[in-house]
């Protein structure tokens, strides 16, 4: 059960249970997609994109120094437990994607690690042209790490 005051609402999540020291690997088979109209028209190869967002929950409070050692893909990174990472538009192979993390602290920290809302597209949100003129002068960063 969320606790009170969590941002985030009921979404789908897949949820791993951590304790500082252990780590977890997971692969996921990417589906077959559709092609798009514009592989079609352009003649491009299958791309596809990953939207979602991690986070760790403890148990109970966890020491300051304690971190989730992350990667996605060829993705990676180190976040403290008060925080979350969002990929938008993440690039990814056409057959599987990883996610390993890894908690680093002292014990006791405990808690349960949250892919939340993963999504894989062939089309990233800005359609055709994201390089171009679908985005505007500052588009979204591919990994982005903020407060929770």
């Amino acid at each position: 059960m969320p606790k009170s005051g969590n941002r985030h609402h009921a979404g789908k999540a897949l949820a791993y249970r951590l304790s500082a020291g252990n780590s977890v690997v997971s692969i996921f088979a990417v589906p077959h997609l559709k092609r798009t109209w514009s592989e079609r028209i352009f003649h491009t190869g299958t791309k596809y994109f990953f939207d979602g967002r991690i986070d760790f929950q403890p148990d109970m409070s966890c020491p300051s120094e304690a971190r989730l050692t992350w990667r996605l893909h060829d993705k990676r990174g180190r976040f403290p437990l008060s925080h979350e990472v969002r990929f938008y538009d993440l690039s990814v192979p056409t057959g599987s994607i990883t996610l390993t993390a890894q908690l680093d602290g002292p014990t006791p920290c405990t808690g349960v690690l949250r892919l939340i809302d993963p999504k894989v597209t062939n089309e990233s949100r800005g359609g055709i042209g994201t390089g171009a003129s679908l985005y505007t002068a500052n588009p979204l960063p591919e990994v982005e790490t903020t407060r929770k």
